[in-house]
């Protein structure tokens, strides 16, 4: 019995480890969520972020006001932190542009409907969030 526990926790490690090693490429590889996510950046991201991600800056003082977003994997040795994006898109977590939150919680804002119950909204937020990551590990600088 305690072999076979073992045996599983061990699977169960090496098959989340290799889901977060590989999600970009099974990210690449589906167009439809690409565009989708791409779609859910223009109508939600741009105004900050700009149209080619490349992020903003406040010319008067130098202060960034919304990151590049193409950088992502540049800046952390070639990987794109998948999961850390989805905790700052969602609003668990502020990255260093995002001290003092200027960014909206996505996690509330991408389903306002109360129509539908909790488990489906946070099913929908989910979706729509990963697909914009999936648009955004797409356009990272080599």
């Amino acid at each position: 019995m305690l072999r076979i526990r073992s045996t599983m926790i061990i699977v169960t490690t090496l098959s989340a480890l290799s889901a977060t090693v590989f999600a970009v490429d099974i990210f690449s590889a589906d167009q439809a969520l690409i565009h989708s996510g791409q779609t859910q950046f223009e109508k939600n991201c741009t105004s900050c972020h700009n149209a080619e991600a490349t992020g903003k800056m406040d010319k008067k003082n130098g202060v960034t006001i919304a990151p590049d977003l193409t950088q992502i994997a540049k800046k952390n040795d070639g990987i794109f932190p998948m999961w850390q994006i989805y905790d700052v898109i969602y609003g668990k977590k502020a990255g260093a542009a995002h001290q003092a939150r200027k960014m909206p919680i996505w996690g509330d804002e991408l389903v306002k409907s109360r129509s539908v119950n909790k488990e489906s909204r946070e099913a929908i937020v989910r979706g729509r969030i990963l697909a914009i990551i999936a648009y955004l590990s797409t356009i990272q600088a080599k």
